[in-house]
């Protein structure tokens, strides 16, 4: 394995790092041939300036989509200049924990077309919306029925002449991964072949991630955190990867702080959010096989992509994100990567302390998390707005997934 202090230079010095043949390295120790732009960025590195065709006027569209017995409502942002003759790449953006992809993406998606000059496409799982953008059905908390609408979500602008079927991606947020996943893992040999690769913004990977909640302690007493829920177990948990203690730490004392003073986290509770609107408990195997992540991600074949900040928007800690390249590795995913490590490099044999040092987490000078401070525990936590996220950091990613998908 190479020295720590090597580590920490391959990642701080420009590509050719992993020997005389100008190959990048890999934190597991393995060169790989892929000597890119993405090798040994770390995550303080401002993004690079925007080399691509001048932005031009994006349009917007709305229309209503059929998946199986409900209909989606979805906003498309369309480049003036995408045309039948000359059809843009597309991307679908999959909103976070119980949002509605409107909302959620409202600040950024029209821009964030003209800036990749793309068809980019927002919806409203099944459930969520209100008013007049309402989509039909009930809310899958990232089931089948989500998936299924992804897919036909998908597949509807797939077949329209302004998109590209090429050159087609797929970004998720949050909870938005057990949506692409799942929808990848279980179609992209039929319906969904023409996905050439997914981002991850910080996704949870299983259920005891889904339902992590820091410490709350309402009047109401059926609404309080304020410890595990029924159904914690090594095997839904993955404590075998790694142990409760530093996925989800978690102090005794009355008034739920920690040693370092942020909020116990706990997980399982049924008052946190995803059991608190399902009434589903942890230890409902059944239900919760379809709507984890590590089902599907051993099973994706698209190009995959992590992007992970110093500060989780929800998670105490980063855990997340190595887990989910475990699950990741185990797939016929072309290339992994993790934000601008190096590409397939699992960060196997590595401690959080040595990943922070050496750059691997996002922390642009905008801000270092795009969630809030309540884990913040040395203070130096800085709010990263969704402009920022999506149109400041996001767009060099999609970039090199693109050119990696040979677009």
């Amino acid at each position: 394995m190479i020295s720590r202090v090597f580590l920490v230079l391959c990642l701080l010095i420009p590509p050719g790092c992993g020997g005389g043949d100008g190959g990048g390295f890999s934190l597991d120790g393995t060169t790989v041939s892929d000597a890119g732009p993405d090798v040994g960025t770390p995550g303080d590195v401002p993004e690079p300036p925007d080399t691509g065709p001048e932005p031009v006027p994006a349009s917007l569209q709305q229309e209503w989509i059929t998946s199986g017995p409900n209909s989606l409502y979805a906003e498309s942002y369309v480049p003036s200049d995408c045309i039948k003759d000359s059809p843009c790449p597309a991307i679908v953006l999959v909103p976070d924990q119980l949002m509605p992809g409107i909302e959620q993406f409202s600040c950024c998606a029209g821009e964030l077309a003209r800036k990749m000059h793309a068809v980019v496409v927002t919806y409203n799982p099944p459930g969520r919306g209100s008013g007049g953008q309402l989509s039909g059905g009930e809310e899958d908390f990232g089931g089948t029925v989500a998936q299924d609408a992804l897919k036909d979500v998908a597949n509807h602008f797939r077949k329209k002449g302004l998109v590209d079927a090429d050159d087609f991606g797929i970004i998720s947020v949050g909870d938005g991964l057990a949506d692409a996943a799942g929808a990848i893992a279980r179609f992209h040999g039929t319906s969904l072949d023409f996905v050439d690769w997914l981002i991850d913004i910080e996704g949870p990977t299983n259920r005891c991630f889904i339902t992590q909640s820091p410490f709350y302690h309402p009047p109401e007493k059926e609404r309080r955190v304020n410890g595990d829920g029924p159904g914690v177990s090594t095997t839904r948990c993955d404590f075998n990867l790694n142990l409760r203690k530093e996925k989800f730490p978690a102090g005794t004392s009355s008034d739920g702080k920690g040693t370092d003073g942020t909020p116990t986290s706990y997980i399982c509770n049924t008052s946190s959010p995803v059991l608190l609107a399902s009434g589903k408990e942890c230890g409902d195997d059944k239900w919760w096989q379809s709507r984890e992540a590590k089902t599907y991600l051993p099973d994706i074949s698209v190009h995959y992509l992590r992007i992970q900040f110093l500060h989780d928007h929800r998670q105490p800690t980063r855990y997340n994100a190595r887990e989910a390249l475990h699950w990741v590795t185990q797939s016929d995913a072309p290339t992994y990567q993790i934000n601008n490590v190096s590409v397939d490099s699992n960060l196997k044999g590595y401690g959080e302390e040595e990943l922070v040092k050496a750059g691997v987490y996002l922390k642009p000078k905008a801000g270092n998390g795009f969630g809030t401070d309540v884990f913040d525990d040395n203070g130096d936590f800085s709010q990263l707005t969704p402009e920022e996220l999506y149109l400041s950091v996001l767009p060099s990613h999609i970039k090199k997934m693109r050119e990696r998908a040979g677009q």
